[in-house]
């Protein structure tokens, strides 16, 4: 079942009284039943719930949930939030069995503080301007405050090679307060790239940053083939993760063919094919890993993993690979590695 992996103010905190509360799922959730009848804020000190204006899922991994109180916490109060057993991940599995839809999954408990937040939040660049970036890279950023996740997208960055615009994807780590961006291609060598962040990005007491670009060039082209670095399966999930970024086109894409949620290019046996065409296959651009659901297999038992035919994002064939390895138990890892 889903739970929940990080929570803002985190146990014990202390929380400015105008800021909102975030929680971070461990898998994407059904956005129908993450609402204010299954999250309950109360005040601990005054002994009364406390009316929630919304809560509201992400719309890039819909893994994050944003509440926000109606009016601003009491300074000094002692609140608690509870997720109800009803909340459910995007395939209906619930956090607590049904019959106990009513009962809290988890709770956590902060005190309200006694300023406001007013400050924009600082940007700490992972990379500095003055370094070439691998054409395979990732713009990533560091901040010194929890963000508000519904205004990272891509409508609040933009990202060019001169004057032509570049797709991209972007990833928010809460628990490690992180932002990654990633272009939906392989950069350009010897290029110039500038990526704006244009001042609509808030944190939790809608704080907005700044308008600020900064500018990278990239190095020579990636010439050097990927690498499997880790695999790891439990009874229903495999996670493959590559040493570098790895293609991941979809079907209706030219490169298809090579791509790592193309099925096609993985056998994973135990007594038959585990990886079939109904199986779930996602990539986390970040990780550069593979993320396999439903794959059925039988915890303690051997399975055998074969790779063949798959690229990286530069167009480098991965030389085939195999493993052997025992099979987790999900009871133990709860589809989380």
């Amino acid at each position: 079942p889903p739970y929940v992996k990080s929570m803002f103010p985190g146990p014990g905190m202390n929380a400015a009284p105008n800021s909102k509360i975030s929680l971070e799922f461990s898998e994407a959730m059904n956005a129908s039943t993450v609402n204010t009848t299954n999250i309950v804020l109360w005040n601990v000190t005054a002994g009364a719930g406390v009316t929630l204006s919304s809560v509201a899922m992400d719309s890039n991994e819909s893994k994050f949930a944003l509440i926000t109180p109606q009016s601003a916490l009491i300074s000094g109060n002692s609140y608690e939030l509870r997720v109800k057993g009803a909340v459910a991940n995007s395939s209906g599995i619930t956090m607590r069995p049904p019959d106990q839809a009513s009962s809290v999954a988890f709770s956590s408990q902060f005190v309200a503080g006694t300023t406001n937040d007013t400050t924009a939040p600082t940007i700490y660049p992972m990379t500095t301007t003055s370094s070439i970036l691998a054409v395979n890279g990732t713009f990533g950023f560091g901040f010194n405050e929890k963000l508000d996740f519904n205004t990272i997208g891509a409508t609040n960055f933009s990202l060019y090679r001169g004057a032509t615009a570049v797709g991209f994807t972007t990833k928010y780590d809460s628990s490690a307060n992180n932002l990654y961006i990633v272009s939906n291609s392989v950069l350009i060598p010897s290029s110039t790239y500038t990526l704006t962040f244009n001042g609509t990005i808030k944190d939790l007491a809608n704080n907005r940053i700044t308008t600020t670009t900064y500018t990278y060039s990239t190095g020579q082209a990636d010439t050097t083939a990927p690498n499997v670095k880790t695999v790891r399966c439990d009874d229903y999930t495999c996670r493959i993760e590559f040493t570098e970024p790895i293609n991941h086109d979809s079907q209706v894409d030219s490169n298809w063919v090579s791509s790592t949620v193309n099925h096609a290019r993985f056998n994973l046996d135990q007594s038959g094919d585990k990886i079939i065409a109904g199986t779930s296959l996602t990539y986390d651009p970040v990780d550069y890993a593979v993320t396999a659901k439903g794959v059925v297999l039988t915890a303690g038992a051997n399975f055998t993993l074969t790779i063949a035919g798959v690229t990286d994002i530069s167009g480098n064939v991965m030389s085939s690979y195999s493993i052997t390895a025992p099979t987790e138990s999900s009871a133990q890892t709860f589809g989380s590695f």
